[in-house]
């Protein structure tokens, strides 16, 4: 009871909430260690341990690098994270920096405090390599190189290993030994070297910078040629001549000719091998080789082969003239040997046979046609031209001469000209190419030469002509136009192709595409896109030849396309989400920029079009539905420009207003006759707020109209009533309606239960349990049951004790009471529909208990045959006397004394259970007994397969799950499962997984196919069901295993199109398939639709061995096809380019870039392309040598070779090489000395500096002026101008050109200006000019324009002799000082300056007048003059210190000024102010006085005039620009700050501005007037003389008057005419120079007179016109 208690309090305790406060702790810290503590090298391994203390779990780890406010560091490939650990498995140096961590755990997770730092310091293991190459980067053919990889190791016994690469490819394996040699350079060898260094073992690897290795071809490969020129004549001498360019100086050559791959020779030092007299054994091929002396280095020339004929020619004897031959006559035998071989000499006889040809010769010599190839009328340096010659008639054997202009100039050929056979070809043309050509041929026979060919003339133009590029049409484009850019060359020559750039000059041309064209010199844009790909600068380029040369760039057109329209915007009205049965419009926007546009609408859907093209902009759908849900885009064309924009896609989604209707009935089918039966239309509304519509159908005819009522009933069903029934649901107001599926309602007669007992006794004891079971035969579905008790009235009802549930009335404990007749009914349904009435069943109660109670194990109630189950009693007391007895067929008996049965104690075990053990089972003693138990012995039962899904044949990737159940449900089963044999159980797999009572194969394969079984066990000692019926599972391929093909097939050409074609067979129908292609294992293209894939131009790279892998979409499932290998072979090999002579060449020395590829194609024709500094040099040409003919500085660059193969598109571009050229000198830098400007007179030296660079260089000096030489080239280099004058002044240069080379270099011009001889100014120290005797002036002598480089004379009362310095009068500097003056000193002063060995002088200065007064008071006055408008003052001043009373001042002896003030001071000075001043000092109370001498104060004009000038004059016509100067001569330095004004006609127009020009931009009458300027300065305003101004008017207004003029001037020329037929008249003639005829003398003195008279009248007349 206590403990009972505590219990209870306990539970009170845990269900009672507490709050407990947690304590606050810090939070823990984690230690942070590192292994290895010492020091780290690349490559170690480290690991970080991160530990909290105090031994608490659960906590992970996270790592931080650097901070600890980043980002945790993650697991990578040389890095691993475990638990507390960080491992770093490979350090490397990016791996140095400061490390944390941290701790954390939960799931809203709980975090320590940062570990302390740790540092981690990686050191390299060993230091970056260094490639050097020994002896040299730049070696010959032939000699030895070495590569020497230098790398230090850091830690000690640290084992490297060292590998070479060229040009990315692996020279050796690693090894452990540094050099690398190459015992004999080749040409092959030169490239870029690089070496990697790794430490063995340790996996840390560095590779070196790369080295470029250039050989030098040591000669080149040799030329056989022979002399004569194959074929010959048996028995003549041979010369064989083996032609070879040596490279370097020095080289000593063997030669070696070979015939036939036969030695004819050994080895010597000659060149020529001769044959004397060939016969036919030497015929054959022939090859010299010829090798280096020393070297080993050999080369052979191609096979030259020889051919002769055999015999001896026959020469043909012909005469001319061919008739009758008389004395005197002329005779020419002419001798000529068949084949018009070259070289023959012939010896003449007579009297001997020669055969003689009758046919007659032609006089006429055959005509020499000259031709052009290229035909073009201007050719442009660099260009090729071939000019051809052929001779007409039936003449060969023709050699040919060539002439420019004329016959004196004999044309041979040069570096870039070659004269092969009727042709002279020049490679890369120069102006001095340009003249007149002509040709000639000659030859051997007769005619021996033909005519001279006309001249053909040969134009040279200098630089690149300048395509001129225009665009039609040239205003706004809109998309859809039409657009044509035109390229022409000026002046026009045929030949040229054109090319289009777009954006960069520098950028690839533009091709033609589906909306462009390019057409001769045009290139046309069809249907403009408003896009970057359209818009934007155009440029082109042309060319011309089969090496192109290639013009200037033109300059750029920018072409801008605007939009002809916007692009649409699709709107869904009202909303882009929409209810079932709501109108859609789909509102397609977009605006036209160009008027007149007609737009065109087409609506889209992922599903296809909606609508054709229209012209509107509205798409409407009535009552969209769900099939109208998804993707809607509109697309916009101009209506016939083929312009299409289309929309952004739009979503459009439908929701259901309610969902489809199913119909149940209530009770479920089949229905009992006379049962109340409810058809329920059950439907899902989504939108709320609708309002639906009920519709009923029986066998497709309408049961019920339209309502509101989702439910239909029939009150009592009939046989008539049987049927399909369907209900059709509508929302009010839409028209939109759905109906259900039809459903069956079937009706049955009314049934009797049957009520049995549980147990099935019909006596029970007081306090028993006992169950009465009513039940319908046909089915227990739906029915509940009543229950009656001794009356058929009254159902009795649930009671305590008593309880009804579903089909069963249960008696808890009975009593006597409970004894009595019980029957049962069925109902079902709210009307309820009621069964028959059961049989009666009386039950008997008895006060008798039993003692005993019965119990199963396994407490089965359900027993298979030949199974085990154990009944057992148990009885309060003990078991004496306890019988087991069987309910069974109707009767009871004794049990358990059989030979199936074992009796122990309490328990009856029924060890192998048959079917006689089923029945009713209790325990008894006496009148006693125990509870039954019913035990049902059933045979052992078969399971049964089934399939999910139900198809028995199924395709490879699917899943299928066999299950397999036992019937009846029996409790325990377990199930074993077999597979094509009954013998051995299959087991869990994986892919293959037992669950329960199914066997599920997740991913079928063919292996799977088969037959299958399923048996079922239970029990300890399993008891085993029957086998299953067998299952036999098809699984067929979904396809078949991929096939690759390569087409065209598995080797092929790079730059070949290769398809990969993946074949599979589809055996299911719908399987997508999804393709994959591998190369290598590795995926080169993720899976997609194409059962091919296309390499348009195969690449070496390209080679590999390729499988396809097939997968089924949405299965999984993959299949890879068998490996294919394909081979891509190099149609050439990558070039490589070699700069020769040298990668470092000095300025003006010539630079050929050879690229070298090897074809290994037959029949590759080869395009060769140079750029430099990724720019084109060249375009693509047949020629590989480029040849920079004079490098210059700008050259200096990366250069590369791009080799293309013709028609193939297959490029490849070399390494890059790197081309230096240096400067032999700088740029030259004139100086003048002394500086400019420079004084008049002055000697001038210009020197020009160049700084020379290559040691021995000889510098030529050329000195210009304003372009035109000065000097011609010369060694020295100062030039001198020894008194420089006015036109020595402009612009001068000097050019340097280095001896010999060409190279020239001409400095930035400097101007020399010159300068008038400069003023010099004259001060005093101190500033009066009058002084007392005794006292020191200094007077100060300074060049206006700079003090620099000048000395000082003075002159004193004469400017003809400098004083000099004596005691008492020092000259220094600029300064000339008088210690104590004396009476004497006074007088004119001036200064002068000179400068220079050969003295240039400045002008004197102005005259300075020194007083030097023995008088008691002087006045001391400024410096005269005194400009107008300054200050002023005068002083007056006395020997001694006297106490003044008074100082007097007089101005032309009038007092002006009386005070105690020794100054008199006048604030602006005017010329009123000039006179005679003295001054009267006053001491002693006005006692004594003295007065200064008289000092005449000059006052010099601030303006000497003031003048106003008019342009373009005083007179202007209406509408013209009139333009007003004003300008004062200032006579103040520095000049003050002037005011202009300017007056019309006494009114200012412009008033005190700082601008002297007064500008009216059209004059007017009103403008008419007269003007005055007037200037001002500090007080003083001075106005010009008056300038009148007349504006006319214009040449409209002056019709009327030319009219009148006109016909006065008429008048006047008849009246001269008249006159002029008088003078004729009177016998003279009038001419215009004012001379006649003579005429006899007495009719002179006349004819004077008259002459005279017309003279004037002819002049009048010409004046007149």
């Amino acid at each position: 009871m206590r403990a009972g208690k505590l219990y209870i309090v306990m539970c009170l305790l845990a269900t009672t909430p507490t709050h407990v406060t947690s304590p606050t702790v810090d939070k823990p810290k984690p230690v942070l260690t590192r292994e290895p503590a010492g020091e780290i090298f690349e490559g170690d391994k480290v690991t970080l341990s991160c530990v909290v203390r105090g031994g608490s779990g659960g906590w992970r780890y996270r790592w931080y690098k650097g901070s600890q406010h980043s980002t945790p560091v993650y697991q990578t490939d040389s890095s691993s994270k475990t638990g507390a650990g960080y491992t770093i498995s490979a350090a490397a140096l990016n791996h140095s920096g400061e490390y944390w961590c941290r701790a954390e755990r939960g799931r809203n997770p709980f975090n320590s405090d940062y570990s302390s730092a740790v540092n981690i310091e990686v050191s390299e293991l060993f230091s970056t390599s260094t490639l050097t190459v020994l002896p040299d980067a730049s070696v010959w053919e032939g000699e030895p190189v070495t590569l020497q990889c230098g790398a230090h190791i850091n830690k000690h016994d640290t084992q490297l290993q060292y590998r070479y690469i060229k040009d990315n490819v692996n020279l050796s394996g690693a090894r452990s030994r540094d050099p690398y040699s190459i015992p004999a350079a080749e040409l092959k060898d030169t490239g870029s070297y690089q070496c990697e260094v790794e430490a063995a073992g340790m996996g840390v690897k560095k590779r070196s910078d790369s080295v470029w290795l250039f050989v030098k071809e040591l000669f080149r490969k040799p030329t056989l040629t022979f002399t004569p020129v194959s074929p010959e004549w048996e028995g003549e001498a041979v010369t064989l001549q083996c032609g070879v360019q040596i490279n370097k100086q020095g080289t000593q050559l063997q030669y070696r000719y070979i015939k036939d791959n036969g030695n004819l020779i050994g080895a010597g030092s000659q060149d020529q091998h001769s044959i004397p007299a060939a016969g036919l054994r030497d015929t054959g091929s022939y090859q010299c080789e010829v090798e280096a002396a020393g070297t080993g280095l050999n080369k052979r020339s191609d096979s030259v082969r020889l051919s002769l004929k055999d015999g001896q020619p026959k020469p043909v004897l012909t005469r001319e003239p061919a008739g009758e031959i008389l004395e005197g006559d002329t005779v020419t035998l002419s001798c000529v040997v068949e084949g018009g071989s070259d070289g023959w000499r012939y010896l003449w006889h007579k009297g001997m046979l020669s055969d003689l040809l009758s046919s007659f010769v032609s006089t006429e010599r055959p005509q020499a046609v000259l031709t052009q190839e290229p035909a073009w009328t201007q050719i442009y340096e660099t260009e090729r031209v071939t000019l051809r010659c052929q001779v007409q008639g039936g003449y060969t054997d023709w050699r040919f001469t060539w002439y420019k202009d004329g016959r004196n100039d004999l044309v041979t050929q040069d570096y870039y000209s070659r004269i092969a056979g009727d042709s002279y070809t020049i490679s890369s043309a120069a102006q001095y190419h340009s003249g007149k050509y002509t040709c000639k041929g000659v030859r051997t026979g007769n005619p021996s030469f033909s005519t001279i060919s006309d001249a053909l003339t040969l134009r040279v133009s200098a630089g690149k002509p300048k395509p001129v590029l225009t665009q039609k049409p040239a205003g706004e484009i809109l998309e859809g136009d039409t657009v044509t850019l035109s390229c022409s060359v000026q002046p026009y020559s045929s030949g040229w192709r054109y090319l289009w750039y777009k954006g960069s000059q520098y950028s690839t041309p533009v091709y033609q595409t589906d909306s462009s064209s390019g057409t001769g010199v045009g290139y046309t844009i069809s249907a403009a896109a408003l896009s970057q790909s359209t818009g934007g600068e155009y440029r082109c380029l042309a060319g011309r030849g089969s090496k192109p040369f290639n013009s200037d760039y033109s300059n750029a057109v920018k072409i801008k396309v605007s939009e002809l329209f916007s692009t649409p915007t699709l709107t869904v009205r009202p909303h882009a989400s929409v209810w079932e049965g709501e109108a859609v419009t789909l509102q397609c926007g977009a605006q036209i920029y160009k008027q007149g546009t007609q737009l065109q609408y087409r609506y889209i859907t992922v599903n296809g079009d909606l609508s054709g093209a229209g012209s509107q902009d509205q798409y409407s759908i009535p009552a969209a539905e769900l099939r109208d849900r998804g993707s809607y885009q509109c697309e916009v064309e101009a209506a016939g420009t083929g312009v299409k924009k289309r929309s952004d896609s739009v979503w459009l989604s439908v929701s259901e207003l309610f969902r489809k209707p199913t119909l149940t009935f209530t009770p479920v089918s089949p229905v009992w006759e006379g049962e109340a039966v409810t058809l329920q239309c059950g439907v899902q509304i989504d939108k709320w707020g609708t309002r639906l519509q009920y519709r009923y159908i029986k066998d497709n005819g309408d049961l019920r109209g339209a309502g509101s009522q989702d439910q239909h009933s029939i009150p009592a069903a009939e046989l008539r009533d049987t049927g399909s029934y369907q209900c059709e649901v509508e929302a009010a107001g839409t028209g939109l309606k759905k109906r259900s599926d039809s459903v069956r309602l079937s009706l049955k007669e009314l049934p009797q239960p049957t009520i049995t007992l549980e147990p099935p006794f019909l006596e029970i004891c007081t306090g028993e349990t006992v169950t009465l079971r009513c039940g319908v035969e046909v089915g227990s579905a739906g029915w509940k049951y009543l229950w009656y008790k001794d009356s058929e009235d009254t159902p009795v009802l649930q009671t305590a004790g008593r309880s009804i549930t579903g089909d069963s009335y249960t008696i808890t404990a009975a009593a006597v009471s409970d004894q009595g007749q019980y029957c049962c009914r069925g109902q079902r349904g709210d009307q309820p529909l009621y069964s028959q009435l059961s049989d009666k069943v009386i039950l008997t109660v008895s006060e008798v208990r039993p003692k005993a109670v019965l119990t199963l194990h396994p407490a089965w109630t359900q027993i298979f045959t030949g199974e085990t189950v154990t009944l057992s009693c148990e009885v309060e007391g003990g078991s004496a006397g306890w019988r087991f007895k069987q309910y069974r067929d109707g009767h009871e008996e004794v049990w358990c004394n059989d030979q199936y049965n074992r009796r122990d104690g309490d328990s009856c075990t029924i060890s192998t259970a048959q079917y006689n053990h089923s029945g009713v089972y209790w325990c008894e003693s006496g009148q006693e007994r125990s509870n039954a138990v019913n035990l049902t012995m059933s045979k052992l039962p078969q399971p049964t397969i089934t399939l999910e899904p139900p198809f028995p044949e199924i395709f490879t990737g699917e899943t299928v799950t066999l299950r397999c159940g036992v019937e009846g449900g029996s409790a325990g089963w377990k199930y074993l499962w077999y597979k094509d044999s009954e013998d051995t159980p299959v087991l869990q797999t994986a892919g293959r997984s037992i669950t329960g009572d199914s066997y599920t194969i997740t991913a079928a394969a063919v292996s799977d196919q088969g037959q299958y079984w399923c048996r079922g066990q239970r029990g300890d000692q399993p008891l085993y069901s029957h086998l299953s019926d067998k299952v036999i599972l098809t699984v067929s391929e979904l396809f078949s295993t991929p096939t690759l093909t390569v087409l065209p097939g598995a080797s092929a050409w790079e730059g070949e199109t290769v398809t990969l074609q993946c074949g599979s067979q589809i055996y299911k129908h719908g399987t997508q398939l999804q393709y994959r292609y591998i190369k290598d294992n590795w995926n080169v293209r993720g899976a997609g639709s194409q059962d091919h894939r296309s390499i348009p131009a195969a690449e070496p790279r390209d080679t590999g061995s390729y499988q396809c892998e097939v997968e089924a979409a949405g299965t999984g499932l993959k299949k890879r096809s068998d490996s294919v290998w394909l081979s891509v072979r190099e149609l050439f090999t990558s070039p490589a380019l070699t700069v020769m002579p040298d990668a470092s060449v000095w300025e003006g020395e010539t630079v050929t870039l050879q690229c070298g590829a090897q074809i290994n194609k037959r029949g590759t024709q080869l395009k060769y392309r140079y750029s430099k500094d990724n720019g084109d040099l060249s375009g693509a040409g047949s020629r590989d040598p480029y040849s920079i003919p004079a490098a210059v500085p700008r050259d200096t660059g990366s250069y590369q070779c791009e080799v293309e193969a013709a028609g193939m598109g297959v490029k490849k571009m070399s390494d890059s090489v790197s081309l230096t050229v240096r400067e032999l000198f700088r740029k030259p830098t004139l100086t003048f000395t002394p500086a400019s400007p420079v004084w008049k007179g002055e000697a001038v030296t210009l020197q020009c500096g160049a700084q020379i660079y290559k040691q021995g260089t000889q510098l030529q000096y050329r000195y210009i002026k304003d372009n035109g030489d000065l000097s011609g080239a010369r060694s020295r280099d100062p030039y001198s101008i020894p008194a420089a004058e006015l036109r020595d002044t402009g612009s001068y240069q000097c050019e340097v050109e280095a001896a010999g080379t060409g190279m020239k270099k001409r400095s930035d011009s400097v101007r020399l200006s010159m300068k008038e001889l400069p003023q010099t100014t004259l001060t005093l120290e101190p500033l009066f000019p009058e002084i007392c005797t005794g006292e020191t002036v200094t007077l100060r002598c300074g060049v206006k324009g700079g003090s620099a480089g000048w000395k000082y004379l003075w002159y004193k009362d004469n400017e003809d002799t400098p004083v000099l310095q004596t005691a008492g009068r020092s000259i220094t500097g600029a300064s000339y000082t008088i210690t104590a003056a004396a009476v004497s000193d006074q007088g004119q002063y001036w200064c002068r300056g000179q400068r220079g060995d050969q003295p240039l002088y400045s002008q004197l200065s102005d005259k300075v007048i020194l007083t030097v007064s023995d008088q008691w008071v002087i006045l001391q006055t400024p410096l005269q003059p005194v400009i107008e408008g300054d200050s002023l003052t005068l002083r007056c001043r006395v020997r001694t210190n006297y106490t003044f009373t008074r100082i007097v001042f007089f101005k032309d002896n009038e007092e002006i000024q009386s005070q105690n003030n020794t100054e008199l001071s006048v604030d602006r000075v005017s010329k009123s102010d000039e006179g005679s001043y003295k001054c009267r000092a006053m001491w002693n109370s006005s006692t004594y006085s003295g007065d200064s001498a008289e000092v005449r104060v000059s006052v010099r004009e601030l303006f000497s005039r003031v003048t106003l000038t008019a342009s373009p004059g005083a007179t202007v016509k209406e509408g013209e620009a009139l333009n007003l100067t004003c300008e004062a001569a200032v006579n103040k330095t520095p000049r003050p700050q002037l005011h202009y004004t300017i007056v019309r006609d006494g009114v200012p127009v412009t008033n005190s501005t700082n601008s002297a020009l007064y500008s009216i931009a059209s004059s007017e009458k009103s403008h008419t007037g007269s003007y005055t300027c007037a200037v001002e300065s500090q007080g003083v305003r001075k106005s010009s003389q008056e300038l009148h101004i007349e504006v006319q008017t214009s040449w409209h207004s002056a019709v009327a008057i030319g009219y009148r003029v006109s016909f006065t001037l008429i008048h006047f020329i008849v009246f001269t005419l008249l006159l002029l037929q008088y003078c004729r008249i009177q016998g003279s003639l009038c001419i215009a120079g004012g001379t006649s005829r003579k005429t006899s003398d007495q009719d002179q003195e006349q004819s004077a007179e008259r002459i005279e008279l017309c003279s004037r009248v002819q002049h009048t007349g010409v004046e007149l016109q």
